[in-house]
C-alpha cells in the first residue's frame, strides 16, 4: 500500500490537471452537435438555455487547472509530512472536484433534455433543402459528458488515499515529537520493533 500511495502522491497533481484539461476540451466541444440550431429560426434561442451550463463547465475546468497546479506549488507531491497548507489544499480540491462533477452531471442533463425536445424531423427537412447538413438526434456528447463527470469524481480516489496516509503520518509525527524522538519525521515505532 505504501508504494501505491507513494506513486499516487507523485502523480495526483498530474491526474487532476489531466481531468480538468478534459473538462475544458469537453466544454469547448459540448454544444457542437446543436450548432445547426443557431441558424434554424424555430430553435434560434436554444443556446440561451444551455450556454450557462457550457460556460460553467469551461470555467470549472479552467479554475480546476489552477487549483491543480497548486498541488506542486505546495510540494504535496514530495512532502513526507503534510502541513496545514497541504491539508487545506486537499480540502479545497476535494470540495471543488465534487462540485465540478455535480455541475457537469446537471449541465449535461439539462442539455440532453433540451436537445431531445428539438424538432429533428422538421430541422432535417429544412436543412436538406438548404445545405448538406443534418442534426443527429442520437449524439454521443451526452454519454461523454456523463463519463467525464464520473472520471472527475474518480480522480479523487488517489487524493483521498494519499490524504489518509498523510493524516496517519502527521499523527505519528506529533506523537514522536511529544515523546522526544530524535528524528520525529521518519521514525516509525512499528518498524523499530
Amino acid at each position: 500500500m505504501k508504494k501505491l500511495t507513494a506513486t499516487f502522491q507523485k502523480n495526483s497533481g498530474f491526474i487532476s490537471i489531466a481531468v480538468f484539461a478534459l473538462m475544458v476540451v469537453y466544454a469547448l466541444g459540448m454544444a457542437t452537435p446543436a450548432a445547426a440550431c443557431r441558424l434554424y429560426q424555430d430553435t434560434i434561442n436554444f443556446y440561451d438555455q444551455i450556454m450557462p451550463y457550457n460556460n460553467g463547465i469551461l470555467l470549472f475546468g479552467i479554475f480546476g487547472l489552477l487549483i491543480s497546479a497548486f498541488y506542486f506549488v505546495l510540494k504535496n507531491n514530495s512532502r513526507i509530512i503534510y502541513y496545514i497548507s497541504n491539508f487545506v489544499w486537499q480540502g479545497i480540491n476535494t470540495v471543488y472536484t465534487i462540485v465540478a462533477a455535480i455541475f457537469t452531471f446537471v449541465g449535461v442533463g439539462v442539455y440532453q433534455s433540451a436537445y431531445s425536445a428539438l424538432p429533428f424531423d422538421a430541422m432535417n427537412e429544412y436543412w436538406s433543402t438548404r445545405a448538406s447538413t443534418t442534426i443527429n438526434p442520437n449524439t454521443s456528447v451526452f454519454i461523454l459528458g456523463y463519463l467525464l463527470g464520473a472520471v472527475v469524481l474518480l480522480s479523487l480516489v488517489p487524493h483521498i488515499l494519499v490524504l489518509v496516509e498523510k493524516v496517519q503520518h502527521r499523527i505519528r509525527y506529533e506523537n514522536n515529537k511529544k515523546n522526544g524522538v530524535e528524528n520525529p519525521v521518519t521514525y516509525d515505532p512499528k518498524e523499530a520493533k
